[in-house]
């Protein structure tokens, strides 16, 4: 089906380069999978009346699971050190026995929520943690935070797939170190909303009706 394509539309940077090695001579493009609209306007409440860390992703998906479990095993417990009144938020769908039982006075297990009460958490939390550590494609819950303009850490895996990215978000593999980037990014205002306006610049770029259009317009004529 590729070889009888005249062009090849894909949604990840990861896709695109083993597709291009494969087939040199194609047209292969990569199309947001995601579609924001540039004038919906998103309340930004400012670094100083937010607090605490967000997560969220299913628990049918397994790397969701296994992502919790060492956060709050091998990175939280670091970051607790240094802010001992720090609570983390993990939100979604069907969390197992293993992801209920970490609820404590410094986890909150919500299970699934509305949208309307999603939007809350991401306007009054500081911070979305991504712990992925296995997976593909892009991921949702990275271009949902940066499209409600709230900074992101998470790992190479949890940044696959999207262009430049390394420029807008914090990636590490190691558990110290992820720690570490959430406790600077957490600590510090200047960090923090340059990362927050950076936010609104890569979903312009990459994850907006204008993007969407730019690419596919290259193929398909109106």
């Amino acid at each position: 089906m590729f070889e009888k394509a005249d062009a090849i539309h894909v949604v990840s940077m990861f896709e695109r380069k083993i597709l291009a090695e494969a087939l040199p001579a194609k047209r292969i493009r990569q199309i947001p999978v995601y579609v924001y609209d540039e004038k919906q306007h998103v309340e930004i409440a400012p670094f100083d009346r937010r607090k605490d860390l967000l997560f969220v992703g299913a628990f049918t998906h397994k790397p969701n699971i296994d992502g919790v479990m060492w956060f709050t095993r091998d990175i939280f417990p670091r970051i607790l050190k240094q802010f001992p009144e720090i609570k983390l938020y993990i939100i979604g769908s069907n969390p197992t026995p293993e992801i209920k039982g970490l609820h404590s006075d410094h986890v909150v297990i919500t299970g699934y929520i509305s949208d309307h009460e999603l939007q809350r958490y991401y306007s009054e939390c500081k911070l979305v943690v991504a712990p992925l550590r296995f997976g593909a494609g892009v991921k949702g819950k990275i271009v949902e935070a940066l499209f409600y303009r709230i900074p992101v850490v998470t790992t190479s895996i949890g940044a696959e797939g999207m262009p430049e990215i390394e420029n807008f978000i914090s990636i590490s593999d190691e558990s110290e170190e992820f720690a570490d980037k959430v406790i600077d990014l957490y600590s510090s205002k200047g960090c923090w909303n340059e990362r927050s306006d950076r936010s609104k610049v890569y979903i312009e770029r990459y994850f907006s009706e204008t993007a969407a259009r730019k690419q596919l317009d290259k193929d398909i004529s109106p």
